[in-house]
C-alpha cells in the first residue's frame, strides 16, 4: 500500500504523535521514511535545531527498524519532496488550533491537506 512514507516533525508533542503513528504504519508496512523538517536554512540556529531534530527522528526510526532518510527544507516544499521522493502518503500533527488563532497562524497541515496529491494523515 505504502511504500515510502514522508512525516513531517518539529519537535512538538504533535509532531512526536504523528512521527509514532507513522513508524507504526511504516514498520506495518516494512515502509520506509523520509522525515522532514522545516524552516528557513540559511539561518544557523534554526539549521542546528533542525539537525537535533531529524537525528532524534532517524535514531526512533532505527530503534524501530525502519529506515529512514532526514532532510530540512523550507515549509512551502513539503509537497514537492514529497513528490520527488516518491512518497505514497505525509504524515503530518496538527496542533488543534481553530477559530481566530488558526486562522492568524495558518495551519501546515490544511496547506498540505489542500495540496497534496498523495494523501495526507493528520494527528492530533
Amino acid at each position: 500500500m505504502f511504500n515510502d512514507i514522508l512525516i513531517k516533525t518539529d519537535g512538538s508533542k504533535s509532531a512526536e504523535k504523528a512521527a509514532d503513528r507513522g513508524l507504526e504504519i511504516a514498520k506495518q508496512l516494512n515502509a520506509e521514511v523520509t522525515a522532514v523538517t522545516v524552516g528557513k536554512l540559511y539561518e544557523q540556529r534554526v539549521a542546528e535545531n533542525a539537525a537535533c531534530i531529524l537525528v532524534s527522528a532517524r535514531g526512533i526510526a532505527e530503534g524501530k527498524g525502519v529506515p529512514c532518510t532526514t532532510t530540512h527544507v523550507p515549509d512551502q516544499y513539503i509537497v514537492e519532496t514529497a513528490k520527488a521522493r516518491g512518497c505514497d502518503v505525509i504524515v503530518i500533527g496538527s496542533h488543534g488550533r481553530r477559530g481566530v488563532t488558526a486562522l492568524l497562524l495558518g495551519s501546515v497541515a490544511a496547506k498540505m491537506v489542500a495540496l497534496s496529491p498523495v494523501p495526507v494523515l493528520v494527528c492530533r
